[in-house]
């Protein structure tokens, strides 16, 4: 009988060794710590988890760096540091416009893809979400979240969300908004549901920019816009001072005075 043409199968001991043998191998290094598994091992994708310490005795931890791979949601790498309360998550990029929620049967009901580049989160601090620019659908570029700001102005802690665009229909490049968690009486606030603790968001101040638009005349288009929401101070015209306070001989006087210089 002649010999099959496939060759002999051959698997070098030092290699399968330095593999991870029944799914995962842990390696100790100076202040360092790697743990490795195997592909679809981990129900989370996790592959590689890197343990950074500041003390030869492995006792204070650094930083942990994990790598995943096979995520729904393209997440591939996300750095934790702990003593810092500090979380940064990098995605890769993903051409696709829609998904199909979890749990839903309907392929009507598809979302647009969030398209997230970078994420960088300080607990109870602030976000800053970095896009990919494949989101098509609004522009949005970054975003930035600043939670628990104090208010000068009142007792009530104040949260702002900045939003940079690029390439929109109507040449909004930046909007930024301020709310609170509580209703207030001395302002027409516009309420919608926030993320966090899933409480209610009331606004209270808006801002928008725009770019200028090449096929318009510059003296008809809006270049920054204010919302008032403050419904104790609305905008009035501005106009010029006077001194009405005055009695008429001292206002005569004020209007015509002149410094003589010394000779």
């Amino acid at each position: 009988m002649p010999l099959p043409w496939a060759p002999k199968l051959f698997i070098d001991k030092d290699k399968f060794l330095r593999g991870p043998p029944m799914g995962e191998v842990t390696r100790f290094y100076y202040k360092s710590r790697v743990d490795i598994y195997t592909k679809y091992m981990q129900i989370d994708g996790l592959t590689t988890k890197l343990t950074l310490y500041d003390d030869y005795s492995r006792t204070l931890v650094n930083e942990v760096r994990c790598i995943y791979s096979n995520r729904r949601n393209n997440l591939i790498v996300r750095r934790r540091f702990p003593y810092h309360f500090k979380t940064i998550e990098y995605y890769k990029p993903n051409f696709r416009s829609n998904y199909k929620p979890q749990g839903a049967t309907d392929s009507n009901n598809l979302q647009p893809w969030p398209h997230w580049k970078k994420i960088e989160e300080v607990d109870r601090r602030h976000r800053i979400i970095d896009y990919y620019p494949y989101r098509h659908t609004d522009g949005l570029m970054k975003r930035h979240e600043i939670l628990g700001a104090d208010w000068p102005e009142h007792r009530h802690k104040l949260h702002t969300t900045k939003e940079y665009y690029e390439g929109r229909d109507d040449y909004l490049t930046f909007r930024s908004f301020s709310y609170v968690t509580k209703e207030l009486d001395d302002y027409n606030c516009f309420s919608f549901p926030t993320c966090y603790d899933k409480v209610t968001g009331y606004i209270v101040r808006m801002t928008q920019h725009f770019d200028k638009n090449p096929n318009k005349d510059g003296h008809e288009q809006v270049a920054k816009m204010v919302p008032a929401a403050h419904t104790g101070h609305r905008p009035q015209q501005q106009k010029k001072p006077h001194h009405s306070h005055l009695p008429p001989q001292r206002r005569r006087d004020r209007t015509h005075h002149r410094r003589l210089r010394p000779h």
